[in-house]
């Protein structure tokens, strides 16, 4: 499955068996009205970018360790397996939900493995808006196409909610924004912090 950035300028090729119809899938998923925003598009990049360190790094015994990003997208999808065997689910909804809680966003349902049952409970929402909210997404609640996409690209790097948090700040801080995190207002010289005006001295 080729999943890139909206751009188009990054790609990862990931091996499945179902790689043209998953991707059928994806596109036929809402957008996200953040999708083409300049915050979502660098934390994509430097996601993109713990692949391929991933990928290039050197194993000691000659080759390029590739073994663990497999691993981590078969791990994934056993998930999947385990929490939607026998059952008619939507299995788009799985497939989130077990990237979701190997990235530690907590979900718990029962009648499920590990959170993961193919049914968007509000717990899977919640989780899911913590994370579109993490990645520079709108917070919609919806498993659409960059929230999906994204979340493939985090289970191959293996990556987790807090090293994620921490690409967000390392972004907004680029761009001399205040992290999701931050409650503090910014307050401009000579203003006060409801902004009605010049700041009274004494």
């Amino acid at each position: 499955m080729n999943i890139g950035l909206p751009n188009k300028e990054h790609s990862y090729n990931l091996k499945q068996n179902n790689t043209q119809s998953l991707e059928n899938q994806y596109n036929q998923l809402d957008q996200n009205p953040a999708g083409d925003s300049k915050i979502y598009k660098a934390i994509q990049e430097e996601i993109v970018k713990q692949i391929t360190d991933k990928t290039n790094l050197d194993n000691g015994l000659g080759g390029k360790d590739k073994i663990s990003v497999e691993a981590n997208i078969k791990e994934r999808d056993a998930y999947v397996i385990r929490g939607t065997f026998g059952r008619d689910v939507d299995k788009i909804v799985a497939r989130g939900q077990a990237s979701l809680v190997r990235a530690d966003y907590q979900i718990e349902s029962k009648g499920s493995y590990k959170g993961v049952n193919g049914i968007q409970c509000e717990a899977t929402t919640r989780a899911l808006n913590e994370f579109q909210k993490d990645v520079g997404l709108k917070p919609s609640g919806k498993f659409d196409q960059e929230s999906m996409k994204t979340l493939d690209l985090v289970t191959a790097a293996g990556l987790k909610k807090a090293d994620l948090r921490e690409i967000n700040k390392k972004v907004l801080q680029s761009q001399d924004q205040e992290p999701i995190s931050s409650n503090a207002q910014k307050v401009e010289p000579g203003v006060n912090s409801q902004g009605s005006g010049k700041i009274n001295r004494t």
